[in-house]
């Protein structure tokens, strides 16, 4: 393999190489110092949103002890060639070729979000070929909420809603409601939100065929055997802190971490923290709890709370379900809500059974609509989740939760918390 020893950041924007793997294009950089040419690469993979430049952060601190090598597959990163007959297992086998071609026998590889599941397939398929198995915001497969987001970001931009398609990605990616804590709020949702509004065709075309393979991916029946680090924020609204435990605890080989104060963006929003794990983990040390993230056991990853959020109980419950085709309205009470989905009962004088899409939840005591999907319904008794699509919309449903004099429950802003005794050392 050859590395470039001369890294600069400014190198991450140069053309990349390419090794042709078939009809199929994989685009690299590789770079390392002199000394550590000979040492097991760390080979990151672009996911939907991210591309070389994305880890110009994390390539600069582990190019000290380790080769890196970047890569784009066909759709992913910055690689344009549409690829809508390839599967996630079909992406994993290009990486194996890929190393093939540039004659590197094992490597350590980190996926993030989207690439989490390449790289576990990977590691699962080529098991002789993977040291170090390093992912972020994971699951071993979609909950039907997480599938719904999905498949209503799908229909948004092939229907070319842009602009409700950029606001919907970014409160996806970004947990609106805990901004205080994570510090993703005014100028990153802003800058994300530019980002997705400034996609061109072609960038369409691949979502909606990367989001095309997650809908389709079935979910992991075998996990990966090497030794594994599974991490994501502890705010964490995608892909939620007790299903990325889950994936840790079906490994045989697994060390499960929560970024503190971070979301499905920690990679980006707790750089230092994130990076300082990552590292930790692929130079082999012993990971302790410290002031960026949680180390958990057996235990602690067994107990984890599903439910990042707390519901609160509103004061004043009137609200009213709203088809949004028809503009027919259905009478409810509010139960319980936070940020992400609420509990509704429907005055039983007009009880049906409700579509799972196509819906707004109108919340009387602040005169706000949003979007909603059913996530289940038993007679009167829904459960939903919210939507967002508009993040003024959003922010305004926010200040709405915070203030405590809307519900019974005077609860402070809520913290994600887990007992001191769940918190341990681990290797």
């Amino acid at each position: 393999m050859e590395y470039d020893l001369d890294f600069s950041a400014r190198k991450l924007d140069n053309t990349p190489g390419v090794v042709q793997a078939g009809q199929w294009r994989v685009e690299y950089q590789a770079y390392s110092l002199p000394e550590n040419r000979n040492k097991t690469p760390i080979v990151f993979l672009s996911g939907a949103f991210q591309n070389f430049r994305s880890f110009r952060f994390e390539v600069a601190a582990m190019l000290e002890h380790f080769p890196i090598i970047l890569v784009d597959l066909p759709s992913q990163g910055n690689n344009l060639q549409l690829a809508p007959e390839l599967n996630i297992a079909d992406l994993a086998d290009l990486v194996q070729v890929f190393l093939d071609q540039i004659d590197v026998p094992k490597i350590s590889l980190i996926g993030v979000s989207y690439g989490s599941l390449v790289a576990s397939m990977f590691a699962l398929r080529h098991p002789s070929r993977i040291h170090r198995l390093l992912l972020s915001g994971t699951t071993a497969k979609g909950r039907p909420a997480l599938r719904l987001m999905l498949e209503e970001s799908f229909h948004l931009c092939e229907s070319g809603r842009m602009e409700d398609f950029a606001h919907g990605a970014v409160s996806t990616m970004i947990n609106g409601y805990h901004i205080d804590r994570t510090g993703m709020g005014g100028v990153h949702r802003k800058l994300l939100l530019r980002q997705v509004l400034r996609l061109s065709e072609a960038e369409r075309e691949r979502f909606l065929q990367n989001t095309q393979r997650l809908l389709d991916f079935e979910g992991f029946e075998e996990y990966p055997s090497c030794p594994t680090l599974v991490a994501t924020g502890e705010l964490d609204h995608f892909t939620m802190p007790h299903e990325n435990a889950s994936f840790a605890l079906n490994c045989a080989q697994a060390t499960f971490a929560l970024i503190k104060d971070a979301d499905h963006m920690s990679i980006f929003a707790r750089r230092e923290g994130t990076c300082a794990l990552f590292l930790a983990f692929a130079r082999g040390n012993v990971l302790r709890t410290c002031d960026d993230y949680r180390i958990y056991d057996r235990g602690g990853a067994m107990t984890l709370e599903r439910r990042i959020s707390p519901r609160l109980v509103p004061i004043r419950n009137s609200a009213c379900v709203i088809k949004t085709e028809s503009g027919e309205g259905l009478t409810c009470r509010i139960e319980d809500i936070n940020y992400f989905g609420g509990r509704l009962s429907l005055d039983k004088r007009s009880v049906e059974t409700l579509p799972t899409r196509n819906l707004q939840l109108h919340v009387e005591s602040i005169n706000l609509s949003l979007p909603i999907h059913v996530l289940e319904q038993n007679d009167e008794e829904i459960r939903c989740q919210f939507i967002h699509m508009d993040l003024n919309k959003a922010e305004k449903f926010r200040n709405y939760l915070i203030d405590n004099s809307y519900f019974i429950n005077q609860d402070s802003i809520p913290q994600f918390i887990v007992p001191e005794e769940e918190l341990v050392e681990a290797v």
